[in-house]
């Protein structure tokens, strides 16, 4: 495979990459305009903001791989492309903080939810057993009528 079919087809998936994640925060914004969404506002800010630095970073990537690679003695060129790719690296740290962050609240609000589930099913086992025990009592209580 020779270079520039290479770094063509990395250009070519950063911007694969660009348009899902552009697609997927669309659809989420959608999802979120009609209240159907399942996550709170704070959370989708988060997800948003997280896909537009994705978006910036794997575009900045695609540019800069199809557009500024340095060739052999250039070394304006070189210096952009180094200042394109370290600012990217950036970028992907931070991308990687809050893709580790949200993973975080996701998982902070599935054990939220499964415990309130569980506070529910309990207290519809505790109302099931009084309504069985209550049945149980008034089937054994005497009549006070003087009927049988």
């Amino acid at each position: 495979m020779s270079e520039t079919t290479a770094r063509t087809l990395f250009s070519a998936t950063c911007l694969a990459g660009v348009t899902v994640i552009a697609v997927a925060a669309i659809l989420e914004i959608i999802r979120q305009r009609k209240g159907e969404s399942l996550l709170r506002a704070g959370q989708f800010r988060l997800r948003i903001f997280s896909a537009l630095i994705w978006i910036i970073l794997l575009g900045a990537m695609a540019i800069a791989v199809a557009f500024l690679w340095p060739q052999k003695g250039d070394f304006a060129t070189m210096r952009k492309f180094a200042s394109v790719l370290g600012g990217s690296l950036s970028l992907l740290l931070i991308a990687l903080f809050l893709l580790a962050y949200d993973f975080w609240q996701i998982n902070r609000q599935r054990q939220i939810t499964e415990l309130k589930f569980n506070h529910q099913l309990d207290d519809m086992a505790r109302a099931e057993i009084e309504k069985i025990q209550h049945e149980k009592t008034v089937e054994k209580a005497p009549n006070t009528d003087g009927t049988s």
